[in-house]
């Protein structure tokens, strides 16, 4: 069940969950700049949206359970020339397929990814203002030589964050706290 915690909190790490600053500048009032029709058709790989830098609590529910306990984030200053979409980085991923584009209520990213053994093929809607909420709508299925019987084949998961404000001193950035 591990695994699959970790593969979920993939589509988080996308959105910069964990950043510790490496995500680009901007918000989304610099996704507008571009209409979303011209993205759309050219795959905009280029997008920097990112959540505004600080603390932020974010509430996960999958589609067949409730909502869990909310987390609260610490988000840093963007870095610049990356992006809050960029494929994960996490130790012992790698993703054959990376494709975003800006769609008329937000952003959609699509992934194809491998962790441990296990391929997840997923979707994801980003919807929200980043300075004062998003919202994630994530579709995964997974298969591969590692995934137990036990494990979800197909899972949903909407997750939903807000801004709260400053991160507290003793919070740095990329820190998650339940």
């Amino acid at each position: 069940m591990r695994r699959v915690a970790s593969l979920a909190v993939t589509g988080l790490l996308v959105l910069g969950a964990c950043s510790g600053g490496e995500k680009a500048e901007g918000n989304a009032a610099a996704t507008s700049e571009k209409s979303a029709a011209d993205s759309a058709s050219s795959g905009d790989t280029d997008i920097t949206a990112n959540p505004k830098p600080g603390l932020w609590e974010m509430t996960m529910a999958s589609a067949n359970g409730p909502a869990g306990k909310p987390i609260r984030t610490c988000i840093g200053e963007p870095k610049p020339g990356t992006s809050a979409f960029a494929p994960p980085t996490s130790p012992g991923t790698t993703c054959a397929r990376h494709d975003v584009k800006r769609v008329a209520d937000g952003v959609q990213v699509d992934m194809e990814c491998t962790t441990e053994g296990i391929q997840t093929v997923s979707t994801m809607m980003v919807t929200g203002d980043f300075n004062s909420s998003f919202k994630n709508e994530m579709k995964m299925t997974m298969s591969g030589a590692n995934l137990r019987a036990s494990m979800p084949k197909d899972m949903a998961m909407t997750t939903e964050a807000k801004y709260l404000g400053a991160c507290p001193a003793d919070m740095k950035p990329g820190e998650v706290r339940m």
